[in-house]
């Protein structure tokens, strides 16, 4: 009887370490995740800060040329950095998947060994 409890304690324990691990990935990953926002974010803002100063100050047909040529240089520039954003979405996506699929894994050769 005291096996069986203490098998079973075992095995709660397990499963609570491999939530626990999980969990713990989740918050790293979350954690990046907010930073890449709050870095686009601030890339957004500023920008946007930028375009109002830059409108603000055409005076005259000269200077509105110089503001619509620089337009379709930031242009490029977002796309640039839009096409960067999702590249690294894209890997923390992937970065959280693999480690999650290898924290299964464990508690799966675990489980198994223990059945064994």
């Amino acid at each position: 009887m005291n096996d069986i409890l203490s098998k079973a304690n075992l095995s709660t324990y397990e499963a609570l370490e491999t939530l626990q691990r999980l969990h713990k990935l989740g918050v790293t990953n979350l954690e990046k995740l907010s930073a890449l926002q709050l870095a686009s974010l601030n890339y957004y803002a500023d920008l946007s800060l930028q375009q109002l100063k830059e409108v603000l100050a055409v005076q005259n047909p000269q200077s509105l040329q110089v503001y619509l040529v620089g337009q379709s240089e930031r242009a490029r520039a977002v796309g640039e950095k839009v096409l960067t954003d999702a590249k690294q979405l894209i890997r923390l996506g992937l970065e959280f998947h693999s480690e999650a699929q290898r924290v299964a894994q464990d508690s799966l050769n675990k489980l198994s060994g223990k059945a064994a």
